[in-house]
């Protein structure tokens, strides 16, 4: 069973936040095995969502779920980084591939988007200092114009301490983050600044267990909390259970997962309970070297 990774579980919280919220918190890529929680020499993987059927005590698969749109493939070399994403239809027609591709630091230069004929539909193009520090993330039509870009400031240490966001179509969509960090590195809150005013209009903070695992993710606004995350592991890393917790103290929704693993320790069947209902059934299909 597997442990889970500090950067997956900051993804999985700002996704989780970002459902609940209006607002986006930047994301880090997913370049790696280990940014999944997957081990050993996996070379692709897919997530499937049922709807969760209790009959009689006995949790079973019913239906997909409507927001499934259709098979979402990632792919991996023999080193563990992911090299291309394979969207499909309903119907398992290809809708859009992705390509990746790495320096000789295993960093990533760029993230291709192609359509079913073959054809790319959009670029992405990363940058760095000399010193190997991210500082760019631009997206570009198929034309050469640029569409949108993340700008970062590092510190001594290269760790990101201010990302900018600017939709050159949109600036209305244009967003300002800064990062702080605790004693043992981990990221401790991340602040979005209004542009306007260059003031805090809200962050997110965060505090780890004891095995550095995130534990609570808690939201202000105006510096008056609005409700908080709180989440409790198994023995192995995985979340048992994420709490989410108004301003007053009130438990908002509890979410509860139970799950099977393959030979490797990855979990293939996850099933999500809400408020001790099972509504979810996540399936991973998981191919090896």
């Amino acid at each position: 069973m597997k442990r889970i990774t500090f950067i997956s579980a900051v993804l999985f919280l700002f996704s989780y936040y970002n459902a609940l919220s209006q607002s986006a918190i930047p994301v880090r890529p997913l370049n790696h095995l280990t940014d999944f929680s997957l081990r050993g020499k996996v070379k692709s993987f897919k997530v499937t969502p049922y709807r969760a059927i209790d009959s009689m005590g006995i949790i079973r698969r019913g239906p997909k779920l409507e927001t499934w749109t259709g098979d979402d493939i990632s792919f991996f070399n023999q080193q563990g980084y992911k090299i291309e994403r394979e969207k499909y239809t309903q119907n398992e027609k290809l809708q859009l591939k992705v390509v990746i591709a790495y320096n000789d630091k295993n960093q990533r230069i760029t993230r291709n988007i192609y359509n079913t004929a073959g054809k790319i539909t959009a670029k992405y193009v990363y940058h760095y200092d000399k010193t190997g520090h991210k500082i760019a993330y631009n997206t570009y039509h198929t034309d050469g114009e640029l569409i949108e870009s993340w700008k970062y400031v590092n510190d001594n240490n290269g760790r990101e301490i201010e990302v900018t966001y600017h939709n050159y179509k949109n600036p209305i969509l244009n967003q300002k983050f800064t990062y702080q960090y605790n004693k043992l590195g981990k990221i401790h809150i991340i602040t979005k600044i209004n542009l306007k005013t260059g003031q805090p209009q809200e962050f997110w903070k965060y505090t780890y267990n004891n095995r550095g695992l995130i534990q609570v993710l808690e939201n202000y606004k105006n510096n008056s909390l609005m409700y908080k995350i709180a989440i409790i592991y198994d023995n192995f890393g995985n979340e048992k259970s994420i709490r989410t917790i108004d301003k007053k103290g009130n438990y908002i929704e509890e979410k509860q997962y139970q799950y099977t693993f393959d030979s490797n320790g990855n979990w293939t069947e996850r099933i999500e309970y809400t408020n001790l209902f099972p509504k979810v059934i996540y399936v991973r299909d998981i191919n090896y070297y």
